[in-house]
């Protein structure tokens, strides 16, 4: 078990480490720097953005992990109802939390295109600056 955990927290550590690597290369904002436009309200959005995207990929990635894992607590309880109680709950909330982020991005896309199509003919979660 504990060959388990220190390969996932190397494995996180890994993509953690890629992840900032092309922060840094891209930048979280195309403003404020040498050669690129002044920084206005729109960029603000768009480092939300990027910020909501990079969680987002981040859930899709560690959610299945964790079933895994909690499949494999499941497997390995042998008798232990502690165990088995925890991996249960552990599964069912993997599965819960997915779940609120697609209902999350299905119903702010049905507001936006009841309240109106912010962007025409656009996805509504993607913004540009204009400079």
């Amino acid at each position: 078990m504990k060959v388990i955990k220190i390969v996932l927290i190397v494995s996180f550590l890994i993509f953690l480490t890629a992840s900032f690597n092309q922060a840094q290369a891209n930048g979280l904002v195309p403003c404020g720097g040498r050669g690129e436009p002044r920084c206005n309200i729109c960029h603000l959005f768009l480092l939300l953005q990027k910020i909501i995207t990079f969680v987002r990929n981040l859930a899709f990635i560690i959610a299945p992990i964790f079933i895994v894992v909690c499949g494999v607590m499941f497997i390995v309880a042998a008798g232990n109802v502690e165990l088995l109680q925890k991996a249960k709950q552990g599964i069912t909330a993997a599965v819960v939390g997915i779940v609120i982020i697609l209902l999350a991005w299905v119903i702010i896309g049905l507001v936006f295109k009841a309240v109106g199509d912010p962007v025409e003919g656009g996805k509504w979660y993607e913004i540009e600056c204009q400079t």
